[in-house]
C-alpha cells in the first residue's frame, strides 16, 4: 500500500444511538439522542485526518492520482473453502435482527439477498466490521479499496461526539461475511481514520472513515475501485448498487438494492436504496469504467437513513466522493 504520509484514515466507530444512523447495535436498543446534524456548507480538509493511534496527521495528498482501480484476484472460491468458520469467532453473540428500526426501508422492501454468494467477487471484498463502542457491541459493513484498507462510514470507527476517547475498540473486518461463517479469515485493525469535520463536530457530510488492517486479505479476496466525479450534480440520475449487511435480515446476510442517484450535491447524495441498521459503510457502487478498468466503483459511502428535512427526510443518503476525497483515499491507501 502506498502512502505519501504515515497516515491511517480513521474508520469513525459507529453513532450507536444516533437517529437515522444505520449502525447496528448487539446488547440493549440505543436510546433516542440527537439527529446527525446537517450542514449547509461543509469544507474538506485535504490536508489533516485523525489516527486512532497519532492523533491529528498531516497529509501531503497526491491531487493527481484520480482514484483506485479495482482488482479481482481470482480463485476466491477455492481460498473460501480452506477457511469456513472464523479462527477468531468473529460474529458470535451477534443477534440476526434488531429492533425495528423502518425508516430508512423506502416503501416495499426492494432489497435482495445475496445468500450463498458471499464468495464470489466483487462480494468478497465487501465485509461485515464487527467493534465495540461506549461498551456495546455492533457491526457495521466495509468495503475493500486496496490489499489492507477498509472504506466505511466515519460513526463506524469514531463516535464523533467524545474526541480521543471516542474511537471504536476491538475492530475486525470479515470479508464475504455469511452468519457466523467467515470464509476467509478475518483481519483486526491496526489503526482507524477519519475526517476532521466527523472528529471534531460529527458533521454528517464528513462521515467517512478508513480502517488499516493487521493482514493483506485483499490480495486474497480482491478489492473495488473508486472515483469522484466532477461538480455538485456530476452524479444525478447515476444508477449505483448499496450492497452491505443490514440488522433486519435473518442470519446476518448481505443485501442489495439498485437504484438511481435521486439527488446529487456537493458532499453528500440521496437514493431510494433500501437499507438498515447494519448498512452504514456500504459502498454506494456503480459497473462504469473505473480509472480505465471494468469493475465495481465506489462513487459514496452509506451513512444514513430518513431523518431531519429537505432531501434528508425522504431518501437514504451518505458522503460521496468529490475530486479531493478521492485524491485523499488515494494518498492513504494507493492505487
Amino acid at each position: 500500500m502506498r502512502r505519501s504520509t504515515a497516515a491511517a484514515l480513521v474508520v469513525v466507530s459507529a453513532a450507536v444511538a444516533l437517529t437515522g444512523v444505520t449502525t447496528v447495535p448487539v446488547q440493549d436498543p440505543p436510546a433516542a439522542e440527537r439527529p446527525p446534524p446537517v450542514v449547509a456548507a461543509d469544507p474538506v480538509p485535504l490536508a489533516t485526518v485523525y489516527s486512532s493511534t497519532r492523533g491529528s496527521v498531516a497529509v501531503t495528498v497526491d491531487a493527481t492520482s484520480g482514484g483506485g482501480r479495482p482488482f479481482d484476484p481470482g480463485g476466491q472460491g477455492a481460498s473460501a473453502r480452506l477457511s469456513e468458520l472464523s479462527p477468531r469467532g468473529a460474529g458470535r453473540s451477534i443477534p440476526t435482527a434488531v429492533q425495528d428500526s423502518a425508516e430508512s426501508v423506502i416503501g416495499p422492501d426492494g432489497r435482495i439477498s445475496l445468500r450463498g454468494r458471499t464468495t464470489a467477487y466483487p462480494n468478497s471484498a465487501i465485509g461485515r466490521v464487527d467493534f465495540r463502542q461506549a461498551g456495546r457491541r455492533a457491526w457495521c459493513t466495509g468495503t475493500l479499496i486496496d490489499a489492507d484498507t477498509v472504506l466505511t462510514a466515519g460513526h463506524c470507527v469514531h463516535d464523533g461526539l467524545t474526541g480521543a476517547g471516542g474511537w471504536s475498540t476491538r475492530v475486525t473486518f470479515i470479508p464475504g461475511a455469511e452468519g457466523d461463517l467467515a470464509p476467509f479469515g478475518s483481519c483486526r485493525s491496526r489503526e482507524l481514520l477519519t475526517l476532521p469535520g466527523w472528529y471534531e463536530d460529527g458533521a454528517e457530510y464528513q462521515d467517512l472513515g478508513l480502517i488499516q488492517l493487521d493482514c493483506a486479505i485483499g490480495d486474497t479476496v480482491g478489492w473495488f475501485g473508486y472515483q469522484a466525479a466532477p461538480g455538485p450534480k456530476g452524479l444525478a440520475n447515476v444508477v449505483v448498487h448499496v450492497r452491505g449487511y443490514p440488522g433486519d435480515k435473518a442470519w446476518r446476510s448481505l443485501w442489495t438494492m439498485r437504484d438511481r442517484i435521486r439527488v446529487s450535491q456537493r458532499l453528500m447524495v440521496f437514493y431510494a436504496a433500501d437499507t438498515f441498521v447494519g448498512q452504514s459503510g456500504s459502498p454506494v457502487f456503480d459497473y462504469r469504467g473505473c480509472n480505465g478498468r471494468r469493475g465495481p466503483c465506489v462513487l459514496a459511502v452509506h451513512a444514513y437513513g430518513r431523518h431531519a428535512d429537505g432531501p434528508h427526510a425522504d431518501l437514504n443518503h451518505g458522503p460521496r466522493l468529490d475530486e479531493a476525497r478521492s485524491a485523499l483515499l488515494a494518498t492513504l491507501a494507493g492505487p
